[in-house]
């Protein structure tokens, strides 16, 4: 059966939206179209569905799977469900058809032959990047004795460079009241079962004496000043490791932990703060991602005793050091792309 005038024209969209044909997609829109996008709202107007195209940044191409689009069409409304694939900016792809992320359903209204009004329903994580804040992804849990065959789903931490420092940053969320959680980052015998070693003072104020053996068989410790302390929300320290064995000392560096409460949970966000002269940023990121895992199969209420294998400190080594290239990869080709287009 051949499209009717409204599909042809949803699918012509589409086409050119996805590079396959050139057009401008407004000669489709009445002046008046309105808009709706996750992350972008509801609005009106040629210049609205202009702005919202313009979260086609945040991916290096996409396509839409039209050859397999489901469509119900009632007089001048067509709902069409499907599926995309593509990449990310960061590097990350889709596909629809073998994977969670890809899927949408679009609402088309129509007046007088063009498209009068758009609603585009989708989650705009395709990366898959954030997939660790929704309980139904969770994997079942493990004990600490497991997981090393089990990696990640994602490498959930952020590495930000600015002009002074590289920070490593986690946000986290879980399943435990805030009251619990601060108590696993400000109790030191509580600290110690995540830390992965004894911590020896922890004053609970502003200047006072921090000593933590971070990794006490290869002689690691920890020495600090509090620099911020507010109960149940923040702890703040220096934080300096002396040489030990063959690692070079981690010195200048500070910690800070806030905690808050996240809907029926809690959530931390973890920064570690280093100078560039310290170039571990992504060894950092690797060692964080396994503390925050152990913290949270803490609070799932497993205790058991978890020590780091080195096969999982590899491997995310390496992720973490190729997610940090793929977006400075990204932000060099988008500067390059616009001094192309002043050009």
């Amino acid at each position: 059966m051949a499209d009717s005038a409204h599909v042809t024209t949803i699918k012509r969209f589409y086409d050119m939206a996805d590079g396959r044909i050139t057009g401008s997609p407004a000669e489709l829109f009445t002046e008046d179209v309105r808009i709706y996008t996750p992350k972008f709202g509801v609005a009106a107007g040629l210049d609205a569905m202009v702005a919202a195209g313009r979260g086609r940044a945040m991916f290096r191409r996409m396509e839409h799977h039209l050859d397999e689009f489901q469509i119900v069409e009632r007089g001048d409304r067509v709902v069409v469900e499907g599926t995309t694939e593509g990449e990310t900016v960061t590097g990350r792809t889709w596909d629809g058809r073998t994977d969670i992320p890809g899927h949408f359903c679009a609402v088309f209204d129509f007046r007088d032959g063009r498209i009068s009004r758009m609603h585009v329903y989708f989650d705009p994580d395709l990366g898959h990047e954030d997939a660790d804040r929704y309980p139904w992804w969770r994997q079942p849990t493990t004990s600490p004795t497991e997981r090393h065959d089990t990696m990640p789903q994602t490498v959930d931490g952020t590495i930000r460079h600015t002009l002074d420092l590289n920070e490593v940053e986690f946000v986290r969320h879980f399943d435990a009241p805030l009251d619990q959680l601060w108590r696993f980052v400000s109790e030191p015998e509580l600290l110690a079962k995540w830390l992965g070693g004894p911590v020896d003072k922890l004053e609970p104020f502003e200047g006072g004496e921090v000593v933590i053996q971070i990794a006490p068989k290869m002689g690691a410790t920890v020495y600090g000043k509090v620099l911020e302390y507010v109960p149940r929300q923040v702890l703040a320290l220096t934080w300096e490791v002396p040489a030990w064995g063959h690692t070079p000392d981690l010195m200048g560096t500070t910690m800070r932990w806030a905690v808050e409460a996240d809907g029926d949970g809690s959530q931390l966000t973890l920064t570690h703060a280093l100078p560039h002269s310290v170039f571990r940023e992504h060894l950092l990121s690797a060692a964080w991602h396994l503390h925050m895992d152990q913290l949270g199969h803490l609070l799932a209420g497993h205790d058991e005793h978890y020590t780091i294998q080195q096969n999982e400190i590899h491997a995310l080594v390496v992720a973490y050091l190729e997610k940090d290239q793929a977006e400075k990869r990204a932000y060099y080709e988008h500067l390059l792309g616009i001094r192309k287009a002043g050009a």
